[in-house]
């Protein structure tokens, strides 16, 4: 940090804040979770970490984006919600595996249908964030280049909810063998 703040004071720069988040963003998604497993942390912080640590990225993350924004609101509000919106499987990811006590078949199941539906809807989630218009353009007849990404993001939904569904019939199967 003293060496980017040197450097900026040197060449009368204005980005020095914008560096020291993009660090910080860095430093917090690998060293956070790493120092929440090494030292001692109180058990019911710890039970938690992995929401912790997902939520001081995203804190950081809005923090960042306000610095190299902060001049033009609109793209910042739009920086924010498509960053919230990313963030969403991953706290979902997080909690669920974190705090759903089940079977590990099953989680992967509902993993695998989420991650599905949320690529499938991403494109237009994202655009209606931004005011673009936008429709899905799905043709699996045509394959040229007004189709394509369309016809690959059903194709992806598909194979995640055949995925899905195969591995909550596993899970259903070894349940039942269990029992």
């Amino acid at each position: 940090m003293a060496l980017l703040l040197t450097c900026n004071i040197y060449t009368g720069g204005s980005w020095f804040f914008i560096a020291l988040f993009a660090v910080l963003l860095g430093y917090a998604a690998i060293f956070l979770p790493i120092f929440a497993l090494i030292y001692p942390v109180p058990q019911k912080i710890k039970r938690h970490g992995g929401i912790i640590c997902v939520s001081v990225d995203m804190l950081i993350l809005i923090v960042l984006l306000s610095v190299c924004l902060y001049g033009t609101p609109k793209m910042l509000l739009n920086a924010i919600l498509t960053s919230i919106f990313v963030f969403v499987p991953v706290v979902a990811i997080v909690a669920m595996f974190s705090y759903w006590e089940n079977n590990l078949i099953f989680k992967f199941s509902i993993l695998s249908a989420f991650i599905g539906i949320f690529s499938f809807i991403g494109n237009s989630v994202i655009n209606a964030i931004f005011a673009i218009d936008y429709r899905l353009n799905i043709d699996l007849t045509s394959w040229q280049s007004e189709h394509i990404n369309d016809n690959i993001l059903l194709l992806i939904l598909i194979a995640f909810l055949i995925a899905s569904l195969v591995l909550a019939i596993i899970g259903t199967l070894k349940k039942l063998k269990n029992k």
